[in-house]
């Protein structure tokens, strides 16, 4: 990593800029947000849920000290078995943010992670982003480090994620993470109909777990 890179924890007064990086490098190239129609579009609740989860304090950014300005960074939040994260029809959020929450929760039908560690709290990794003239660098791969040792520091049994391009998962199976269920998104219905029209024929989105 150069040296004019560094990894420091999301500030209060960096959490707009971090949600403006989110919609402006990440959801254009990331696979789930393609194929719902997501990119290019903004939900005021799910910004608002992204805010509460940066205000939770484990999220971690990388600063390029000559720009002052953020170049890639780690939305994490905290997982409680008592709490659900949107109300159950998912009424407050547009279709394109439904239909990827749906599917994730699809993804885990039949899996309780917190039955799976007997425990009542974990931590999700929900974004992994690189400004795209940065890639190559490992800053995911640090950030991913940081975000364990951070795990590891508050006593966190697990951290879960849903990676859904190739190099992330590539990158969380160099890392330890066991991919428990994997789903293609052409495959993925509802009612018998296609969910993810735009998606491409081998996009698949993971759940992966990380043991700490």
């Amino acid at each position: 990593m150069k040296t004019c890179l560094a990894i420091e924890p999301l500030s209060e007064n960096r959490h707009q800029e971090f949600i403006q990086f989110i919609y402006r490098e990440f959801f254009p190239r990331e696979p789930l947000a393609l194929a719902s129609g997501l990119a290019g579009k903004t939900n005021p609740k799910t910004i608002e849920t992204f805010i509460e989860w940066m205000k939770q304090g484990v999220s971690l950014v990388v600063i390029d000290s000559q720009s002052n300005q953020i170049v890639a960074g780690a939305l994490t939040c905290f997982l409680n078995k008592s709490e659900v994260l949107f109300d159950n029809d998912y009424s407050c959020m547009e279709e394109e943010d439904s239909s990827i929450w749906r599917f994730l929760d699809y993804l885990e039908t039949g899996y309780d992670v917190f039955q799976q560690f007997q425990v009542d709290r974990g931590m999700e990794l929900v974004f992994l982003c690189v400004h795209q003239a940065y890639t190559g660098q490992g800053l995911a791969r640090r950030l991913t480090e940081e975000t364990i040792a951070t795990a590891r520091q508050l006593e966190i049994p697990f951290i879960k994620s849903n990676p859904s391009t190739p190099v992330t998962c590539h990158l969380f199976e160099s890392l330890g993470f066991e991919t428990i269920n994997e789903m293609k998104l052409v495959d993925y219905q509802v009612e018998g109909k296609s969910v993810f029209r735009n998606a491409k024929s081998d996009d698949i989105t993971r759940l992966c777990i990380k043991k700490i």
